[in-house]
């Protein structure tokens, strides 16, 4: 990941700047992309052509939209053994529907839902870094110029 006064995490010394998914605003509420997302891009269709590129398909893409965020809201096992009723659910486009699937689907839609776990868990991990970084260099800058005293933990 890419950092720095330059980076794309730039933005977050301003208190009131935010994240999405790539993107920050300043103050004054002007987007942009940052650095890193840019270099992820970059670095993620390098190789990339449409004649090469894959349709996505599993349970964990929507048909709707294409979105790979589907989530599972309800499932029971059916008589038949090893298959389940599914309830799904595209949190972006709001699509639903429900099906019977096999073990394998199962497995397959289970193996994605733990990996978008990791990556978001990992995602919040350097989040906190960067957040708690932000804290330490903020309070030895305060520390140095003498603005905290005893006072301040009365």
């Amino acid at each position: 990941m890419v950092t720095g006064a330059s980076g794309g995490w730039s933005a977050l010394n301003d208190a009131r700047a935010y994240l999405v998914l790539g993107f920050s605003a300043d103050v004054r509420g002007e987007v942009r992309i940052k650095t890193w997302f840019r270099v992820f891009v970059d670095l993620k269709m390098n190789n990339a052509s449409r004649t090469e590129t894959k349709a996505e398909h599993g349970l964990h893409i929507c048909a709707e939209c294409g979105s790979s965020l589907v989530q599972p809201t309800r499932w029971e096992q059916t008589a038949k053994r090893g298959h389940w009723r599914l309830w799904r659910r595209c949190p972006e486009c709001e699509w639903r529907c429900d099906g019977i699937h096999g073990e394998d689907e199962i497995d397959a839609f289970d193996e994605a839902l733990d990996d978008g776990a990791e990556a978001l868990a990992l995602e919040l991990q350097e989040l906190e870094r960067e957040n708690m970084r932000q804290i330490a260099d903020a309070f030895t800058t305060a520390l140095a110029s003498d603005l905290i005293t005893a006072d301040d933990f009365a």
